[in-house]
């Protein structure tokens, strides 16, 4: 509770106050009392509900008193209007009571007001999570009783206690929608063959009873399994084609994923190229565990702690080409035999730089989200020897925003626990025989065009990026686009913004000079965006940030900050959207802000040498973010004193104190918090959760990796900590303390075999903190056990069993697409490699 959480009216004079440090009930006197987040859910039956006020004076005076209730959906704070309490709409239902004697200096309980709750929770607009208050005004007493407010002491605010009866198994009583994710194909693919498999997971907690899929074309189609699904030769049309998935429970809930695919018919001939390395300055390899770069050297080094590296010149591939295969060849001078674990990326840049002769400039570069392995390639020395099949990467790389025909590419040859390594002839070393890229690629039919559209699902004012990919053998005369709305452009590229809901064809159409005429369209749906599309669950799951307020983009440090002055100057009410490469080094201050959403996924902006600080700011999301590196005695992110938090696949490390503390320092405590999907890596103090009251905070599917201790450190409150990965600690892991309450739940905690350490996985500080501890994978020398009787209730998260759990933060954890930095250490934990542990900061 808050100051405004309750209050007294004088009924005679209709004074209101809100700041009393204690006041009376009884006689002339109507006090009212609010209270946020009842996790109780609409269809819930209410068994009973008490009102425990705290006594401080003449308890055993005689007093009549009416119980009633705010007759709202989300009961509003209090404030100081004359007559503002009892001039509120009551609930019908209510209690009379003539209390017997209050204990002295302790709570009392009042009678049953389970029909009140229930009248208010049974409202056509309540939602779990949401705001009731209680009122107790005089019904003719004679005399008064004193009660503290909160004001007087936090610990002396009036409580209320729900007991209420919810069945899961009941579908009428589920309303968690399935989640649905497509494993394959990839996003935003582009292929030649006229259908297409699709597979992916499924999951919900009940069950899934069933996935669909509907093509905008029309076709729709039920896969075959559900928690793993998959559907057969689903048809494409020519051009840009939305696959809508949805998986569904016995209740009707149903979530939703989609593919854009993208089918261009072979008509076109198969066309081939084959470029060689053309310069020393062309290929080189790093050496991993020193970040030494060696750009001049007879031989190029692959496998264990090595990064090679081939960059290609003026490569004559369109952006609008469908890449059929990409091979390297390269000639083995030795080590043909030696047992290696390669992993092929490519540079994700339209144009790749020259090498530099700099630390790491190899393995710091972007990366493609899409790698090709390779487990001890059978090589022939002296010979050239072709690499896999590595069109996936090429094909991402061409679809970069900025690739050109004649552009630069690089491929990168990475160890993926290579036991020893292999050496390959460099330009130096041999110049006949360098190494070398083999591509065939088609394009579509000649004098055709192909309309795109990004994103295709938008909220009113966000803009639109269309594309209009020219496939021609005669010039273009001219090209019109018509959005649907009554507006049209002359440009290939426009960008534009639709204002009001609905769906809107865009058409395209082009005159070549031999006086065909070419057109295609895509469809654009305009809509208001739900709460949190993804991930929203637990505490933070009411959590809207800055959704349905305007989108700002942002391609640059200094845009950054100028739209950071802008959005705190205005108190909030934003959505910033990072796009592009690019680093920044400023702190960032969300003080006292309202509907902010900060995302940078699918960027590869990269923050450092920082602090990201919320402090005092209610309805937040950050997602998407790289802090690395903050400054000595910093933490990567601070939330202080912050209400209504989601922290999504986010990537902190290096942290100078800790890569993310949820504290109540400035303004009290910080709650209704979810921390889901970020990675937290090579920090010794990874997460502290403390003080104030802190409270009601989900951490769920997070990586903490190489850490000291605390991952996290758990104080006071009351969390739910599932589904995540503990990988390698130095003191202690998972610590509770200060009278913690905790669900501690399906949890992976993996040491390495030769560890020393102070304390276990799961330690209690005190006597007084409590866990339920269930489902863990704990080390073989753990004695933990639950000091809770039952899990605690908490807001649902889809939980999965932990090596299942484990699998899917692997795959999905941190900002996507991964960087170089996070793959290392999903490649670490994947090969059982223990890194040493980081520095100690204390």
């Amino acid at each position: 509770m808050a100051s405004a959480d309750d209050a007294v009216e004088f009924v005679d004079s209709g004074y209101v106050a809100t700041n009393k440090r204690y006041t009376y009930a009884g006689k002339n006197y109507f006090l009212a009392y609010r209270f946020d987040g009842i996790q109780v859910p609409r269809n819930a039956i209410i068994e009973s509900a008490q009102l425990f006020q705290y006594a401080s004076g003449y308890e055993t005076r005689s007093i009549i008193l009416r119980y009633t209730g705010d007759a709202a959906d989300d009961s509003m704070w209090f404030d100081t209007t004359p007559y503002g309490l009892s001039s509120r709409k009551r609930t019908s239902a209510e209690v009379i009571d003539t209390p017997e004697a209050w204990n002295h200096y302790d709570f009392s309980a009042s009678a049953d007001l389970a029909a009140i709750v229930q009248e208010i929770i049974s409202r056509p607009g309540w939602v779990q999570g949401g705001a009731l208050s209680i009122f107790v005004e005089d019904y003719g007493s004679e005399s008064i009783r004193k009660v503290d407010q909160i004001d007087n002491s936090p610990a002396h605010a009036a409580r209320l206690v729900i007991q209420y009866l919810y069945d899961l198994h009941d579908p009428s009583n589920d309303t968690v929608p399935p989640n649905v994710t497509v494993l394959s194909p990839p996003a935003d693919m582009k292929i030649s063959e006229a259908q297409i498999d699709i597979q992916g997971k499924a999951s919900d907690n009940i069950l899934v009873t069933r996935v669909e899929c509907e093509t905008h074309s029309g076709y729709k189609a039920t896969a075959t399994g559900t928690s793993e699904w998959s559907i057969q030769k689903v048809p494409l049309v020519d051009g840009p084609n939305t696959i809508t998935l949805r998986a569904y429970d016995a209740a009707g809930n149903y979530g939703v994923a989609s593919r854009h695919i993208t089918y261009i018919p072979p008509d076109g001939l198969l066309r081939e190229v084959f470029l060689s390395v053309d310069a020393g300055e062309n290929d080189a390899f790093e050496k991993t565990y020193n970040g030494v770069v060696v750009p001049s050297n007879s031989v190029i080094l692959v496998g264990k702690d090595q990064v090679a590296a081939f960059r290609f010149l003026n490569l004559p591939v369109p952006a609008n080409a469908v890449i059929e295969k990409a091979r390297l060849l390269m000639v083995c001078a030795s080590g043909e035999k030696n047992a290696v674990s390669l992993r092929y990326v490519a540079e994700r840049s339209a144009y790749s730089e020259p090498f530099r002769v700099r630390q790491a400039d190899l393995s710091s570069r972007l990366f493609t989200g899409e790698e090709v392995l390779d487990d001890n390639p059978a090589w022939e020395s002296g010979e050239y020897n072709e690499s896999p099949d590595l069109r996936q990467l090429l094909q991402r790389v061409i679809e970069l925003p900025g690739w050109k025909e004649g552009n630069a590419v690089t491929f990168f040859i990475c160890d993926n626990g290579s036991s020893s390594y292999r050496s390959l002839r460099s330009f130096e070393g041999d110049p006949a025989r360098p190494s070398g890229l083999y591509v065939q690629y088609r394009l579509p039919g000649e004098n055709s065009v192909m309309a795109s559209a990004e994103p295709q699902v938008v909220i009113p004012g966000e803009a639109v990026h269309f594309n209009a990919i020219s496939f021609y053998s005669d010039p273009v005369v001219s090209l019109t686009w018509d959005f649907g709305d009554g507006i049209s452009s002359y440009e290939v590229e426009p960008v534009h913004r639709y204002q009001t809901e609905g769906t809107y064809t865009a058409s395209v159409v082009v005159l070549f000079a031999d006086g065909g005429l070419s057109s295609d369209t895509v469809d654009v749906v305009v809509m208001q965006e739900p709460a949190y599309e993804g991930f929203a669950e637990g505490f933070g799951a009411a959590t809207t940030g800055g959704w349905g307020y305007p989108v700002h983009t942002v391609n640059s440090a200094s845009e950054l900050d100028a739209i950071l002055s802008d959005v705190c100057s205005a108190g909030g009410n934003a959505s910033i959207k990072l796009l592009g490469d690019w680093s920044y080094s400023s702190d960032i201050h969300l003080i006292e802000l309202q509907n902010v959403t900060l995302d940078g996924l699918g960027s590869g902006v990269i923050f450092s040498n920082m602090t990201l600080y919320a402090i005092g700011s209610d309805n937040l999301i950050l997602k998407g973010l790289r802090i690395r590196k903050s400054k000595f005695g910093y933490d990567c992110i601070q939330v202080n004193s912050c209400r209504n938090v989601i922290i999504d696949h986010c990537s902190m490390a290096d942290a100078g104190d800790g890569s993310l503390d949820i504290s109540g320092f400035s303004y009290g405590a910080s709650k209704d918090i979810t921390v889901s999907w970020c990675v937290l890596a090579n920090t010794w103090k990874q997460s502290l959760i403390k003080y104030n009251g802190t409270t009601n905070v989900t951490l769920h599917h997070n990586l903490f990796y190489n850490s000291g201790a605390r991952i996290p450190s758990l104080n006071e409150g009351v969390f739910d900590l599932r589904n995540n990965i503990m990988y390698q600690w130095g003191s202690y892991g998972t610590i509770l303390a200060g009278g913690a309450r905790a669900n501690i739940v399906n949890n992976v905690y993996r040491l390495a075999p030769s560890s020393r350490r102070g304390h276990t996985a799961i330690w209690y500080l005190d006597d007084q903190s409590a866990a339920w501890i269930d489902g863990n994978v704990l080390p073989s020398t753990e004695t933990d056990v639950s000091r809770l009787p039952v899990s605690l209730d908490v807001p649902p998260v889809a939980t999965q069993a932990a090596d299942v759990a484990f699998s899917a933060v692997l795959d999905q954890a941190g900002v996507l697409p991964r960087d170089p930095y996070d793959e290392e250490i999903v490649t670490n934990i994947r090969s059982g490699i223990f890194p040493p542990l980081p520095h100690f900061f204390d």
